[in-house]
């Protein structure tokens, strides 16, 4: 079952299987570029695909799927990046998910991963035939000021605990002026 029927109910169209190791790779590649652009420092894939969580001595954490080469960026978020055939989210009437939608399980992975690390979970989720250098982002909505979740929300998930913003409004938006909608309390 695909994230669209997943979260919408939604079967869409059926599409010949590919390789779903390179179409994640590649996923994270573009992730990678987006973030760069988006900071103005550098990203790149974790080894393992985000299967490698270890910490040197100079504060360099890893984990997630990217991760920015410089230590000295603080970078608040862990990236979880997925890529799946089809999802919809600005179809539905109330901009709200299913109450069963994959995307919360989904977000629990990146929830768990970033509290290893002391950082903000962020999911990139991607689609088929969605446009070069866009995601949905899926974020934790305490994490963030509540005019900032009112003003640039996509969809919320049906709890109303996760906030999703299209890549292209996070980058009109800017990383700095996402970063000061950020709650900088301890992360639980």
């Amino acid at each position: 079952m695909g994230i669209k029927e997943d979260a919408l109910g939604d079967k869409g169209s059926k599409a010949l299987p590919i390789n779903s190791k390179q179409k994640g790779n590649r996923n994270e590649l573009e992730v990678c570029k987006w973030l760069s652009t988006w900071t103005g420092v550098e990203f790149v894939r974790v080894p393992m695909s985000g299967g490698l969580r270890w910490k040197n001595t100079i504060r360099m954490n890893i984990c997630g799927d990217v991760v920015c080469t410089d230590y000295t960026f603080e970078f608040p978020f862990s990236i979880e990046t997925k890529h799946y055939r089809s999802i919809s989210f600005d179809t539905t009437s109330h901009r709200t998910l299913r109450k069963d939608s994959m995307v919360e399980t989904l977000f629990e992975q990146c929830r768990r991963d970033a509290g290893r690390d002391g950082k903000f979970p962020m999911l990139m989720l991607r689609v088929n035939r969605m446009p070069k250098q866009e995601w949905v982002v899926v974020f934790d909505i305490s994490h963030f000021s509540s005019s900032f979740a009112e003003r640039y929300a996509l969809a919320y998930s049906y709890s109303r605990e996760l906030i999703l913003i299209k890549s292209s409004t996070l980058k009109l938006i800017g990383y700095h002026e996402t970063a000061t909608h950020l709650h900088r309390r301890e992360l639980q």
